[in-house]
């Protein structure tokens, strides 16, 4: 059996760890929650991190979550290696583009694109001979950050993956997705983040998919194109994004859309969120089938996290 942590929109601040700051005692309680569930399901095999590590994609941003997972893997036996990150839209330093107005063309001319043509205008702006590097520097910090733990992006490599082997010597593969190459301040706006088909997972015999990405299929520009071929490759895809926990099935894929490890405290339903999942094969008269459990935690009342009952039908689990 393979264990996963799922961690999403953790939002470091400038100012995360002074003695202001709310979130501090959050973060303490869930490295216990942590140890907690670690005796049931043993230390995670890697931790995921879904995108908005940082809130304004600040190098001291980095620095405390650098401090905050390197805690995480010193409890529990691991390193930097078993981290995998992918950016979101906090990740994104936004002063880079309001102090470019080459950029803002770029993401203009992104943003404008229609669905079927948007490929080709991504092709266009990193085929070109400047604009490739212009476009990704607003990632700069993030990239470093990511570097830590292999899996920085960059025109030359705009996604990343990783191996697991499972208990029949088949493959899970694991790929790292980058949803924010036209990010900015409109993302407000609904529909204006792209993907790409460049980077759907690909299909291989005998290789299971699972695919981490900040923003889920209904906020992608060219979502309604790109989601079909997505969830046909996809056995398992994790986001985040949203701060509103979702579990569902599509054409026997699972989608989980994380809740926020840090979400805003002005939100109406204010109410931390991580998860777990665990991934083994089964084999039974119906043949061989990939068993995926998601156990949902929740910030709850008594200032703790716990299993999330309501989600899981009364259970600590959903499979």
């Amino acid at each position: 059996m393979l264990t996963f942590l799922h961690l999403s929109d953790i939002h470091f601040r400038r100012c995360s760890g002074d003695p202001y700051d709310l979130d501090d005692p959050l973060r303490h309680q869930l490295l216990i929650d942590i140890d907690q569930v670690v005796k049931d399901l043993g230390p995670p095999d890697a931790i995921f991190v879904s995108g908005d590590i940082a809130f304004s994609g600040s190098a001291d941003e980095y620095e405390s979550a650098k401090v905050w997972l390197s805690e995480i893997c010193t409890r529990h036996g691991r390193t930097f290696s078993h981290v995998f990150c992918v950016p979101g839209n906090h990740d994104v330093d936004q002063t880079e583009i309001k102090e470019d107005s080459l950029l803002s063309l770029v993401h203009s001319d992104l943003r404008n694109a229609a669905p079927e043509g948007l490929d080709g205008v991504i092709t266009k702006h990193m085929r070109d001979k400047s604009a490739p590097d212009v476009i990704y520097r607003p990632l700069t910090q993030y990239n470093k950050f990511a570097a830590l733990f292999g899996c920085p992006i960059s025109p030359q490599k705009p996604s990343w993956k990783a191996h697991f082997e499972m208990e029949d010597t088949s493959i899970l593969r694991v790929w790292g997705l980058n949803s924010c190459l036209g990010s900015d301040h409109n993302d407000n706006e609904y529909k204006t983040v792209s993907l790409g088909e460049h980077q759907i997972p690909a299909y291989i015999p005998g290789v299971e998919n699972l695919a981490i990405c900040h923003h889920p299929p209904d906020w992608w520009q060219d979502g309604d194109k790109t989601k079909q071929g997505f969830i046909a490759n996809t056995r398992i895809a994790l986001f985040g994004h949203k701060h509103s926990q979702t579990m569902k099935t599509e054409n026997g894929s699972l989608l989980v859309t994380a809740g926020a490890v840090h979400p805003d405290r002005r939100e109406p339903d204010w109410r931390p969120r991580y998860n777990w999942l665990t991934v083994n094969l089964e084999n039974d008269d119906a043949g061989r089938r990939l068993k995926v459990s998601v156990h949902p935690r929740l910030w709850n009342d008594d200032r703790r996290f716990d299993a999330d009952f309501n989600l899981c039908g009364g259970q600590k689990e959903k499979t």
